[in-house]
């Protein structure tokens, strides 16, 4: 059979089949570039109807070459792409969600607002610390309470508040107390915080050494999602503008 000759990095094919079953056998081994990457790295195998005789992959020229013709190869090449996305899919790592959720993310100055810390677990947890950083010139920490997320089924649980200082809230913690925990999400923490009266200006607020366990004491893994908050002019400000404005020009 003639063999179709590219240039390097291209497919080296030797089949007589349609062009549909060249490009799935192309899509399959360019999946398999990729997949095995490590040098040198050298793969054989055999189909009892020997649909494909060999596949080598050479570092140097990444050339395959390809033989067969039975309509179970397409089939095959299939399976095999799918079983790769699978085994890669194995290896990525799930991750409980921490989310700041203020109640309202643009405030007059001088206004309160409060910020939920809301979990949602990808596996059993029983335990959670996490601090807090913000413009202090913005905001200010007034109130920490504990939410219901380790309170569910009537769970007995321990709480601290941490402690506030100018921009940063640190060692906010809290755990279930006996065995087992909890899988099903809900508000870990409610935090109050009071704006400036005399600043105007957006403050970003970000979870920082944010450790999340599980019923065992070993860490899990976590992914924060942040949040900001606009402090806008004064109402009374607003007010003394309208009055000025309809005076002026009323």
């Amino acid at each position: 059979m003639a063999q179709v000759r590219k240039p390097a990095s291209k497919l080296l094919f030797s089949c007589t089949q349609p062009l549909f079953r060249q490009i799935t056998i192309s899509l399959a081994l360019n999946a398999l570039n990729s997949f095995f990457s490590a040098q040198n790295y050298f793969f054989s195998t055999y189909y009892q109807y020997r649909v494909i005789r060999k596949v080598f992959y050479n570092p140097s020229g990444r050339q395959y070459r390809v033989r067969g013709n039975s309509r179970k190869g397409s089939i095959w090449l299939v399976a095999v792409i799918a079983a790769l996305t699978i085994f890669t899919f194995t290896f990525t790592a799930a991750a409980s969600q921490v989310t700041l959720q203020p109640s309202s993310r643009v405030i007059s100055a001088g206004d309160m607002v409060t910020l939920d810390v809301f979990v949602v677990p990808d596996t059993e947890i029983a335990g959670m610390q996490f601090d807090l950083g913000f413009d202090g010139s913005v905001l200010l920490v007034t109130n920490v309470t504990e939410g219901d997320l380790f309170k569910q089924s009537g769970r007995e649980t321990f709480f601290n508040s941490g402690q506030a200082d100018n921009g940063t809230l640190k060692n906010v913690y809290g755990c279930v107390l006996g065995k087992g925990g909890i899988s099903t999400s809900g508000t870990f923490a409610t935090v109050t915080l009071s704006s400036n009266s005399d600043v105007k200006n957006t403050s970003e607020i970000c979870l920082k050494n944010v450790v999340i366990s599980g019923p065992d004491g070993n860490a899990v893994e976590a992914e924060v999602v942040n949040a900001s908050i606009k402090v806008l002019k004064t109402k009374e400000q607003e007010s003394f503008l309208k009055k000025l404005f309809r005076d002026l020009f009323i």
